[in-house]
């Protein structure tokens, strides 16, 4: 048993898509204050619903789905679904609303699609579906209440003849990765094994060369490591595999690979990299100090080959000693040493005393 939450906008889409007899095979097993005589009545109840809230949430429309092993099948009647669904709602901490369940049977797993108002009966906005650490708490005790068994943590019962699109692909990837990922032992097996059977790595660095995730291409789709499998993430491959580029075998025919992304390319593939969500590879030096070195010898050397003015000069001088504060270490000023003041310092004392009035005596 396992459970995804989904939120939306709108009864009716969602409602056309969980009442599709024909494709899906489906059925309403419970419901809890709607009419389920057809689609129309049930979009109208939840419409209900929400007109007379206050509540100003955009995504008033909840829907779980709540799938089970194939394992499982011969336990799984309607009854007993109902009652696993209302106790995960019960655990979960629903407050009173609207809900129907739809029991789908196209596909080798067994699954629910709960459609709910997020808006409960007393008009209040219900959150407690956005946690979703509990949710994964509540299935694996409930699992561990009825004998149930876990879901495949590498998505083996999806069927892959009914994907289409991006899912097809990206399913496709996965099943080519993992065989890959179980016998490899270094970055470069692991490449070129996944290049051979034609799926293209692409490192996503940022300006500073640091590796921030990993991309998977095939037929021209790219996907990022954790969106794939969180398995094939880079954070979990330089586990195994050790730091990218590190190993002592050489990867050079690797790197060519490589890809460095910078300013706009940047923000295209912001979402790949935040999806690996891992350490970065910290190269051995720090291209700041390395590029303000550079320029400030080409700054001196400009200055002496074009004989520039006197306000040039100056003005590259302020420039180049601004750049050696930032490069050099800074170094305190020395002081005169043994706790006492220098020569001329004694002697601005002494001039001073010669103007400090004095008292004169009682006569």
């Amino acid at each position: 048993m396992n459970a995804k939450i989904m939120k939306g906008k709108s009864a009716g889409g969602l409602i056309d898509y969980l009442n599709s007899m024909k494709e899906k095979n489906a059925k309403v097993i419970f419901s809890n204050g709607v009419s389920t005589t057809s689609n129309r009545t049930v979009v109208a109840a939840f419409n209900l619903q929400w007109v007379n809230s206050s509540s100003k949430i955009k995504d008033k429309m909840g829907h779980l789905v709540i799938s089970f092993s194939p394992k499982d099948r011969e336990k799984l009647t309607d009854e007993f679904i109902t009652e696993l669904c209302k106790e995960y709602m019960q655990r979960m901490k629903f407050p009173p609303t609207i809900y129907l369940g739809y029991r789908h049977l196209d596909q080798e797993h067994d699954h629910v699609h709960i459609a709910y108002s997020r808006i409960d009966n007393e008009g209040k906005a219900i959150t407690c579906d956005s946690n979703y650490a509990r949710s994964v708490n509540v299935c694996k005790s409930i699992r561990a209440k009825y004998g149930l068994s876990a879901p495949s943590k590498r998505k083996k019962d999806v069927n892959r003849d009914r994907l289409i699109g991006k899912d097809k692909v990206k399913y496709h990837i996965m099943d080519i990765a993992f065989p890959v990922f179980d016998k490899a032992s270094s970055w470069k097996e692991y490449i070129s094994k996944l290049k051979s059977e034609g799926v293209d790595i692409t490192m996503v660095r940022d300006e500073y060369g640091n590796v921030r995730g990993i991309v998977y291409t095939a037929e021209n789709l790219s996907f990022a490591g954790k969106k794939v499998d969180p398995e094939l993430s880079f954070g979990n491959l330089r586990r195994k595999f050790g730091s990218y580029g590190q190993e002592k075998t050489s990867i050079s025919d690797i790197r060519k690979h490589d890809s460095v992304f910078t300013g706009s390319d940047m923000n295209i593939l912001k979402d790949m990299a935040h999806a690996e969500a891992c350490p970065v590879d910290t190269p051995e030096y720090s291209p700041n100090i390395q590029n303000a070195q550079s320029n400030q010898e080409t700054m001196a050397a400009g200055n002496v080959e074009s004989g520039t003015d006197s306000g040039s000069s100056i003005g590259a001088g302020i420039v180049g000693a601004a750049i050696e504060l930032i490069v050099q270490p800074h170094q305190a000023p020395e002081t005169g040493g043994g706790g006492g003041g220098s020569s001329d310092d004694n002697k601005r004392d002494e001039e001073k005393d010669k103007y400090v009035p004095r008292k004169g005596r009682r006569r």
